[in-house]
């Protein structure tokens, strides 16, 4: 790749299927242990939010028509998957441990 717009778009768009799939190799690793898929889940959805507003000025600039909108959507998504892991992780992460 010989621009860097090439090489961050390839960046950008390894990412849109790296970060889940990442995210369910976690969980398939950490079945039992609920918080840490979680935990999991919630770290690599924070980078799927952090690269995708990082790339909003330059999809902005480059970008036609529905492709300008997919990253906010992509970032909200995110979002909701990081708020929707640590909210159902919090409660395991501080209730202490009873029984055998």
């Amino acid at each position: 790749m010989r621009t860097p717009h090439h090489r961050r778009l390839a960046c950008h768009a390894s990412l849109y299927f790296a970060l889940p799939g990442i995210m369910s190799l976690v969980s398939l690793l950490a079945e039992r242990l609920t918080y840490l898929w979680r935990v999991g889940f919630a770290v690599t959805a924070a980078l799927g939010v952090l690269e995708n507003v990082t790339s909003f000025p330059r999809v902005r600039a480059e970008a036609r028509g529905a492709a300008r909108v997919f990253p906010w959507v992509a970032a909200a998504l995110y979002t909701f998957i990081v708020v929707f892991a640590i909210v159902l992780a919090w409660p395991r992460l501080r209730r202490p441990k009873t029984g055998p």
